[in-house]
């Protein structure tokens, strides 16, 4: 009720209202909890309106402009994709506006470029989000990346969990003398 004292003091300063009758105090009890309630939602508001102080619905609302994949679980992860996607302009069209826009996944990358053969590989690091929205992240590199360059993505390296759900121990793989291409290709029904 920080309201409610604020309305007190300035009323009781003009010797006009008596603010300890009863029917005066209810009303601006009434009144305080009112402007309160509007204070807490414009607040709510001006912070959900900046993608910096944004925690719950401006970060939503913004994300649906970007197609619709899942997020990162954490805030800040949405935050720092957001504001990577949002600062694009027509100058990012070079190696450092390619590193700035593959910035806004959350995984580490490498770009190779072939001048002669007008190819770019763009090397990821395997992790459960880019598994999950690689097709998203090939549609989205497709859409930035200039027509002219063929666009060739490359995830690599293999997650623990693969490795647990293959049900062998480092010893049986090497004695079956694999490498890491068999073993990310290898399911547990296979003999």
């Amino acid at each position: 009720m920080k309201s409610y004292n604020r309305l007190n003091r300035i009323l009781s300063s003009f010797k006009i209202y008596d603010c300890d009758n009863t029917f005066i105090k209810g009303e601006l009890l009434a009144y305080s909890a009112g402007v309160d309630f509007v204070d807490n939602e414009l607040k709510t508001m001006e912070r959900e309106y900046f993608v910096n102080t944004s925690q719950d619905y401006g970060i939503s609302e913004r994300e649906k402009l970007f197609d619709s994949i899942e997020r990162p679980s954490s805030i800040a992860d949405r935050r720092k994709m957001l504001i990577n996607a949002l600062s694009l302009n027509r100058t990012d069209f070079n190696r450092e506006g390619m590193i700035k826009y593959l910035g806004r996944f959350p995984t580490n990358f490498s770009i190779e470029e072939k001048y002669s053969t007008n190819t770019l590989t763009i090397e990821m690091n395997r992790n459960g989000w880019v598994i999950e929205n690689l097709k998203h992240i090939k549609d989205s590199v497709n859409r930035f990346f200039p027509a002219h360059i063929q666009v060739n993505i490359l995830v690599t390296g293999i997650m623990w969990q693969e490795i647990e759900e293959k049900n062998m121990t480092f010893k049986e793989m090497e004695d079956r003398n694999w490498n890491w291409t068999t073993i990310d290709k290898y399911t547990p029904n296979e003999t």
